[in-house]
């Protein structure tokens, strides 16, 4: 999945949380990526890679006298053509939480609870609830935090409608998108729109189609395009 940032102003990107390794490279002007304290600039032509569950944050440092683009590419793919079997590359060493996320991120339609879960995995609800707990993560906040990364490579496509994205993205109908979005990543889905657009092949949703196999991490191999048809 690839993305493309461009601004004469700055616009930043805080909390940003890559359930799969993630490379920036900066088009021109002047691109930072921080993480862990530190800043890494980026200047034309440079790129960073940021690893899969590495929390970093995104600055495009533009300004009118030199404005500052970048593209951002997910190394996430999607292994098979029907319904939810057939992913390979599971690794069981895997942590529950880093498989969720990835599943979550690919699939954020599907009706993610814990009865689900314990489905795909052909376990039970409380045995899903302690592992995610022994981990330090929570259902809810994988969703929260996949489907709103999902949503920053959805919502360039175009000036869908809000609810279109929300319906996309699994994202419940009464909750407040864009207020969830600023406060995760610190600036306004609007501003975001503006400064955005999508570099992917548009395909159709992939069916939700439930599985009693266990949760697989599909291998880094190119972007999954985009969750709406042309």
């Amino acid at each position: 999945m690839r993305l493309r940032l461009q601004s004469s102003s700055p616009l930043q990107l805080a909390h940003l949380a890559p359930a799969f390794a993630m490379t920036v490279t900066a088009s021109h002007g002047t691109i930072v990526v921080r993480r862990d304290g530190f800043a890494r600039v980026l200047t034309a032509g440079m790129g960073c890679t940021v690893e899969a569950f590495q929390p970093v944050t995104l600055l495009v440092a533009g300004s009118l006298a030199q404005p500052a683009a970048c593209s951002v590419a997910l190394h996430a793919t999607r292994e098979m053509d029907e319904g939810c079997d057939g992913y390979e590359g599971y690794d069981r060493r895997a942590a529950l939480h880093q498989q969720l996320s990835r599943r979550i991120f690919l699939q954020p339609q599907q009706p993610w609870s814990a009865a689900h879960t314990a489905s795909l995995l052909g376990d039970t609800p409380a045995r899903v609830r302690r592992t995610l707990f022994a981990e330090g993560a929570a259902l809810g906040e994988l969703c929260r935090t996949q489907r709103l990364m999902r949503l920053l490579f959805e919502a360039p496509h175009g000036h869908l409608p809000l609810t279109t994205l929300k319906h996309a993205i699994g994202w419940p109908a009464s909750h407040d998108l864009e207020s969830a979005f600023h406060d995760r990543f610190g600036t306004a889905l609007h501003r975001f729109r503006c400064g955005a657009s999508a570099d992917a092949t548009r395909l159709p949703l992939p069916p939700a189609t439930p599985s009693t196999r266990h949760v697989a991490a599909p291998r880094p191999h190119h972007y999954w395009p985009s969750l709406f048809a042309a």
